[in-house]
C-alpha cells in the first residue's frame, strides 16, 4: 500500500469521531501509526481537499475538518444519532408527533350548586365501574376516585349523583359554583387524582361577534 493511500485511510478513521481535527492533530495521527511526513503536510491538504469534493468531509469554518457523514454516528435501531454540520443530535431525545386534528379531552369532574356530581365520559371510560370510593383533601384541592375502594358510591347511569357533603365542604370555601376536578389516573397507585379548578378545560371557547 503506498504512502498516499495510508494516510487517506488514516485521516478517514480519525473523522470517524465526529469531532473537528487540525492539520496538526491529522500529522500526529500518521506519526502514530508509522507514516511520517516530516512537516511536509502537503498530502495533507491533498487528501482533505478530495475528501471535501466526494462530500466527506467540511471545514469547520477555521483551521479544521470535520466529518459530514459522522457515520451516521452510533446508528444502533433503538439510539440513532445523526450529525448536523457540527451539532450531533439522538433520535432518541425526541418523540414522534402523531395525527392530532382535535384537542385531548380532559378527565374532569364537575360540582354544581345544586349538589350534583357529574363525571365527562372521558372519566367514565376510564374509570369503567359503577361506582367508586371518593376521597376529598381537607382544604378541598384535590378529590380522589378509587374504583376498588371499600366505601363505594354508586354513579347514576348518566354518569351524576347528589353529593351534599361535597357540596358543602366546598361551599365552606366560599368558591363559586360550578367548580371542576380535572386530573388524570395514576397507573401506579390505581386511583384517579384531580386538581380543583374554576375552568372547565373541555369548554369550547366560541368565537366573540365583531
Amino acid at each position: 500500500m503506498g504512502k498516499y493511500q495510508r494516510v487517506r485511510e488514516i485521516i478517514r478513521e480519525v473523522m470517524k469521531d465526529g469531532k473537528v481535527h487540525t492539520p496538526e492533530e491529522l500529522e500526529r495521527a500518521c506519526e502514530i501509526e508509522g507514516v511520517y511526513l516530516h512537516k511536509d503536510r502537503g498530502p495533507i491538504y491533498n487528501i482533505v481537499h478530495q475528501l471535501k469534493q466526494k462530500g466527506e468531509i467540511a471545514s469547520d469554518g477555521e483551521n479544521g475538518y470535520i466529518s459530514i457523514n459522522a457515520e451516521r454516528i452510533n446508528m444502533e435501531p433503538n439510539n440513532k444519532c445523526f450529525m448536523l454540520e457540527t451539532t450531533q443530535v439522538n433520535l432518541s431525545d425526541f418523540e414522534i408527533v402523531k395525527p392530532s386534528i382535535r384537542r385531548k379531552t380532559k378527565q374532569v369532574v364537575s360540582v354544581f350548586e345544586n349538589g350534583d356530581i357529574a363525571m365527562n365520559e372521558a372519566l367514565v371510560k376510564l374509570l369503567n365501574t359503577g361506582a367508586v370510593e371518593i376521597r376529598i383533601k381537607r382544604d378541598c384541592g384535590q378529590l380522589l376516585l378509587i374504583p376498588n375502594g371499600e366505601e363505594r358510591i354508586e354513579i347514576g347511569k348518566n354518569s351524576r349523583f347528589k353529593n351534599y357533603e361535597i357540596y358543602e365542604k366546598l361551599k365552606g370555601r366560599k368558591v363559586k359554583f360550578p367548580v371542576y376536578y380535572v386530573g388524570e389516573w395514576n397507573e401506579e397507585n390505581e386511583f384517579w387524582l384531580g386538581d380543583l379548578t374554576t375552568i372547565n378545560p373541555n369548554r369550547t371557547v366560541g368565537r366573540k361577534g365583531k
